[in-house]
């Protein structure tokens, strides 16, 4: 079934198609961890799909992969070996861009080892042209453009990508010889499990999806299906590449450009592909083998330890099993819980201990407070400049983003004699700081005031809260014991003081450091 975009804030025309095709094989390079900043479709965009369902019977026709049955880790993640997220435009060719420029890229760059550049990419549109079986209002299923894929494409360089349909001259035809694929096998759709198998086992997988409005006003976070406004707009080809089961989501690029969702991905909600998906496959390309089940590590000695430090301490620490390493995070009360960590870890080389802070009260109780507010996807940055060299007279230099959208900002400094300095708070109902700024503090730079470090001496912490509704009643006093601070604390997250203002969306940050005698 196929939707046509409705309503795009940038137009792809057949005039622009030097434009279009340098935009998009300009975004056609290697993700990477830090994406530059974009500023995001407006809401109510509406974007093109284009995939059309397999017949039953063919759907059946194909080798089935065997139900997955071994241990799984709790995340996986391919995305790296993917091309940025691309934008199918108007053009209803998502199938042509998930079997081609996304799935069939993570081969490239695994099995054959090549950067991921327009050179080393299937072009969308030559493949799109190939596959599609009707006219161009059509759109195509993922088996079209495997059976395409087998022939062979050309590159993006070669062919560079524009929203239209093309007739494709049998002189290309004969050129496309690199790309090819062996076939599609199927998973069983409804078992997730399945899926996350395949994916810690170092495959994609393409789904073919159901989409509610809903998805596309997607701009971050978990995705939840909302299907209280309107039926369903037909079906769309994603490809999922990873999971994180503390987030109990898939991972999945899509191909409505980077100003959809997150730089083009998604966090898909196991619940949402519970209700959303209609096909999953996984595609054979020469060479590939997937890596072999994880097996699951002997953590009996490590589980009673973290119980005892999490029930007998103000502590929160986690582990989890990342590939043949277990690895160990969080916050303990003492030093003495950390040595204890530690120690076991050296005993046991698949223990990694990694970033396990020493909190210690007021500290721990504070994060303990915050776990579910740090975990916000629209949640703001902090930085301080030097945090491992903070001695007596140096500048307590400050830099602190806040989310993308206005909010109520609370910046809070937990000094080591347990006083709490409010450095930032807003000017009653009214200050609101606008979205995705940049706050510094404490460099006595452009008139700002100077935060030296002085005595007392110790563990501190800098607290980041932000809110879409202001979280105190009333204005904080500068300075205030952290008993005070946490009992108004506890009460704000769980208490609106204005419910005429927008409902509270709470995120925090937290960064520690220690202020030492000598550097």
């Amino acid at each position: 079934m196929h939707r046509t975009a409705q309503s795009r804030s940038r137009v792809l025309g057949v005039t622009s198609i030097c434009t279009v095709g340098l935009l998009v094989a300009g975004g056609a390079v290697a993700q990477s961890s830090s994406e530059e900043p974009v500023e995001p479709d407006p809401p109510g965009t509406r974007y093109a799909t284009g995939l059309n369902l397999m017949p039953v019977a063919e759907m059946r026709s194909l080798p089935e992969l065997p139900t997955f049955r071994a241990f799984l880790p709790d995340t996986a993640d391919l995305s790296s070996k993917f091309p940025r997220a691309g934008d199918q435009g108007r053009l209803g060719s998502c199938s042509s861009w998930a079997v081609g420029y996304a799935a069939r890229s993570y081969y490239t760059s695994t099995v054959e080892g090549k950067v991921l550049d327009p050179a080393s990419i299937v072009s969308p549109s030559y493949l799109f042209n190939r596959a599609r079986p009707r006219g161009c209002d059509g759109g195509s299923s993922l088996s079209d453009n495997v059976y395409a894929l087998k022939d062979g494409a050309v590159s993006l360089a070669q062919h560079p990508y524009i929203d239209k349909c093309e007739t494709i001259s049998t002189e290309e035809i004969s050129g496309a010889t690199e790309f090819k694929v062996q076939g599609l096998f199927r998973l069983d759709a409804t078992r997730i499990d399945d899926v996350r198998g395949r994916l810690a086992q170092g495959e994609p997988v393409i789904l073919a999806l159901q989409l509610w409005p809903s998805f596309d006003d997607y701009r971050g976070g978990v995705y939840h299906v909302d299907k209280t406004s309107n039926n369903a707009e037909g079906y769309h080809a994603v490809v999922a590449t990873g999971y994180d089961d503390h987030k109990q989501a898939l991972r999945v690029i899509n191909s409505w450009g980077r100003k959809w969702g997150e730089h083009g991905l998604m966090w898909l909600s196991y619940d949402a592909y519970a209700q959303m998906a209609e096909e999953a496959v996984v595609l054979r390309v020469a060479g590939f083998k997937p890596n072999p089940p994880v097996q699951p590590l002997d953590t009996s000695e490590l589980s009673q330890l973290i119980a005892d430090i999490n029930t007998r301490t103000c502590a929160n620490v986690t582990f989890r099993q990342d590939g043949k390493t277990v690895v160990v995070s969080g916050f303990v009360g003492s030093d003495d819980d950390r040595r204890r960590l530690e120690e076991l870890a050296s005993k046991n080389p698949d223990i990694k201990v990694v970033s396990v802070a020493t909190a210690p009260w007021p500290q721990c109780e504070l994060k303990q407070m915050l776990a579910r507010a740090t975990e916000e996807p629209e949640k703001p940055i902090i930085s301080v400049v030097d945090q491992d060299h903070l001695s007596p007279g140096r500048l307590l230099n400050v830099t602190v983003h806040t989310p993308g959208h206005f909010s109520y900002v609370y910046i809070s400094y937990i000094q080591a004699d347990q006083t709490v300095v409010h450095l930032v708070q807003p000017n009653g109902p009214a200050g609101q700081t606008e979205p995705n700024r940049e706050l510094h503090f404490g460099d006595g730079q452009q008139g700002r005031p100077k935060f030296t470090i002085a005595p007392p001496l110790g563990r501190e912490l800098m607290v980041v809260v932000t809110s879409r509704s202001p979280l105190f009643e009333n204005r904080l006093p500068t300075s205030q014991s952290a008993r005070d601070y946490l009992s108004l604390l506890r009460k704000a997250l769980i208490y609106r003081p204005r419910t005429d203002l927008p409902e509270r969306v709470i995120a925090a940050a937290l960064v520690d450091f220690e202020t030492k005698a000598t550097p």
